[in-house]
């Protein structure tokens, strides 16, 4: 009820009020924070490890947040703001293209590219068959380690993902459209 007497008072929108650059960028650390914190208790409180792609997910949520941070707390110009959110929603989109290749490996609709399953032991020796074993991932990618109502990590980040870079894209360009008729 106060929002919505603000933006009538201001002339602003909804949308404009959503699309904020300055509260995008804050919208944009909470999340990529919550999904850091999220995945540590995960490892750390329950036992649930983490695969390679885990862990790179986890750098690119960790680089929105550090980028969203930055856009918080030092940028003040709006146009270096809407771009560096679209650089947020660009990571936003890596970040999906790992998860859904995770979610493909885990419902084996594709083959592991990058060496994150387990092989197939062709070894002809107990050696060949130790340097095997030393070789495979502790933690497969291709197995679904947690999930909830049918949905694994992998599928729950891709949708995170794909929500941030939408969200900060949309943006992005409002902004940069705002200012563009501005001038």
């Amino acid at each position: 009820m106060v929002l919505a007497a603000k933006l009538r008072a201001t002339g602003q929108t909804a949308l404009d009020w959503g699309l904020d650059w300055k509260r995008a960028a804050a919208v944009l650390a909470l999340v990529a924070g919550g999904c850091l914190g999220g995945a540590f208790v995960l490892q750390y409180g329950f036992g649930v490890a983490p695969c390679d792609l885990c862990i790179r997910q986890r750098w690119i949520y960790a680089a929105i947040l550090a980028m969203s941070l930055v856009i918080v707390v030092f940028i003040r110009d709006t146009e270096t703001g809407a771009g560096m959110i679209a650089v947020c929603g660009l990571g936003g989109l890596t970040g999906f293209a790992f998860a859904f290749y995770q979610v493909g490996l885990e419902a084996h609709i594709w083959a592991d590219l990058i060496g994150c399953t387990a092989p197939e032991l062709t070894a002809t020796n107990a050696d060949e068959m130790l340097a095997q074993l030393m070789a495979t991932p502790v933690v497969r990618c291709d197995v679904v380690a947690w999930s909830l109502g049918g949905i694994s990590l992998a599928g729950y980040s891709a949708m995170i993902f794909m929500g941030m870079a939408a969200y900060a894209m949309a943006t992005a360009i409002r902004t940069m459209l705002r200012l563009e008729a501005a001038r």
